[in-house]
């Protein structure tokens, strides 16, 4: 019996041992990923660059500067703090300089053959001559009096009333891609509590231009 027990002891060492050898690393090296971006690609058929991206802005958002009572409104230059109900967002693919010098000079290598026309040459090249290249930019603001009753309204520390205000300002000479900018409070003043049991309505414009 002792025998047999020992036999039995030693296979389970035996087997133990084989599991942990096949778990072990044999070899162990890095491979690499990658991601690249680029303003733009070319037509593997035709050889023409894809189009140039240009700036867009997709979202601005609404300012409330939610309800009140009447005799809750101060005598003179009552003010009222507002929410957004979003982010200020902008698309912003515009090609580099370098990269507009390089896709005209990938056009120009463009023959016309079986897979491209000389239109198609003329209208690639058309667009990447109009390409407007990425460069620092702002968002100015301006907002018309809500009803006639405003008399100020600041973003921050910025008057967008009485005259157009910066409220973004991106420094970057490369383009953001798809950016969104959450903005500074607005505050409304109301100089004169000349005001009645309605809906007070406004708008505000914005508008992106580029930094000078």
């Amino acid at each position: 019996m002792k025998k047999i027990m020992s036999g039995l002891l030693l296979t389970g060492i035996l087997l133990g041992t084989g599991t942990n050898a096949f778990a072990a690393d044999l070899d162990t090296k890095e491979g690499t990923t990658k991601l690249e971006i680029t303003d733009y690609t070319i037509d593997p058929d035709t050889g023409l660059p894809s189009d140039p991206g240009a700036f867009a802005l997709n979202e601005v958002p609404n300012i409330d500067f939610g309800k009140h009572s009447l005799d809750s409104v101060a005598a003179t230059n009552a003010t009222f703090t507002g929410t957004y109900d979003k982010d200020l967002k902008v698309t912003d693919t515009r090609p580099t300089q370098d990269s507009i010098d390089s896709a005209l000079g990938e056009i120009g290598k463009v023959v016309p053959n079986d897979k491209v026309t000389q239109e198609d040459i003329n209208a690639s090249q058309d667009k990447w001559t109009k390409a407007i290249a990425a460069s620092p930019w702002k968002i100015d603001a301006k907002a018309t009096v809500l009803s006639g009753i405003g008399t100020s309204l600041t973003i921050g520390s910025v008057e967008v009333l009485t005259a157009s205000g910066t409220v973004v300002d991106e420094p970057s000479s490369a383009p953001v891609g798809t950016k969104a900018y959450e903005l500074k409070e607005p505050v409304l003043t109301i100089a004169n509590n000349n005001l009645s049991i309605q809906t007070y309505n406004g708008t505000i414009t914005y508008s992106a231009v580029n930094a000078l």
